[in-house]
């Protein structure tokens, strides 16, 4: 995947709404390998208590490469 991922993708792939994610999402990075680092801003913590699962520990979430 070298387009940016969408809200919607985003929120496939992590459990949350596009919604949450349009509130929380900071920034993402595209990694060497094709995968993206998904940010998400500290307020996510309070925000989304109970819906961290995928998420690290530094709010972050890796998409990883889609195989076509």
């Amino acid at each position: 995947m070298y387009s940016r991922p969408t809200y919607k993708e985003i929120a496939e792939f992590s459990g949350l709404t596009e919604d949450e994610v349009g509130t929380y999402f900071v920034s993402c990075l595209l990694r060497p390998d094709g995968s993206w680092t998904i940010f998400f801003g500290r307020e996510a913590l309070k925000g989304l208590s109970g819906k961290l699962g995928k998420l690290s520990e530094d709010l972050t979430l890796l998409i990883p490469v889609k195989q076509s």
